[in-house]
């Protein structure tokens, strides 16, 4: 075999891994998982997959009720800020359904006897586009409260996200 055709059969090979890898991601999903029976792993609320997520980073109401504390966020602003929040959280879980759903589609398509590679891909993009849009609305609620905060605010909330991707590493955003 010549080197091109070795190395199209390892990317071809790779792909189809990568493939399988995300269409599988639940080993069976008529069992449920540990994070679905609510689990150890749930109940700390280290993993979405249906277990108890309540958003991204700033998504989670608690952590943005202390962000909001210390930044001296005033009530009026805190109050609309809070409801824009809400609005995101509740798309954002419309949102993971609907990517959980897409998932499950895909499983089906490749647990066909000769899936079409055509269909396969296609429901691939459906899960990219539909992530990239639940990101996309997160940083945009992100950059509406960074919109709102005063310059003060905004160096303090600086100063705080630099020392947490100093605690947390290289591989957390910095």
């Amino acid at each position: 075999m010549s080197r091109f055709a070795l190395s199209v059969s390892t990317l071809v090979l790779a792909a189809t891994c990568l493939i399988v890898g995300v269409a599988h991601g639940d080993p069976n999903p008529d069992e449920a998982s540990e994070c679905d029976r609510g689990g150890d792993h749930a109940r700390k609320g280290k993993h979405h997959r249906r277990g108890k997520h309540k958003g991204g980073k700033l998504l989670n109401p608690e952590r943005f009720a202390r962000l909001a504390d210390e930044l001296n966020i005033e009530p009026k602003m805190r109050a609309s800020l809070t409801a824009q929040l809400e609005a995101v959280r509740t798309e954002h879980h419309a949102q993971r359904e609907a990517v959980h759903a897409e998932k499950k589609a895909l499983r089906a398509l490749m647990d066909a006897e000769s899936p079409d590679r055509a269909a396969v891909l296609a429901q691939v993009d459906r899960i990219g586009a539909q992530k990239l849009a639940m990101k996309k609305a997160e940083i945009i609620a992100m950059l509406d409260l960074r919109a709102a905060l005063s310059p003060e605010q905004r160096a303090q909330l600086k100063t705080k996200m630099d020392a947490r991707r100093e605690r947390k590493g290289p591989c957390h955003g910095k």
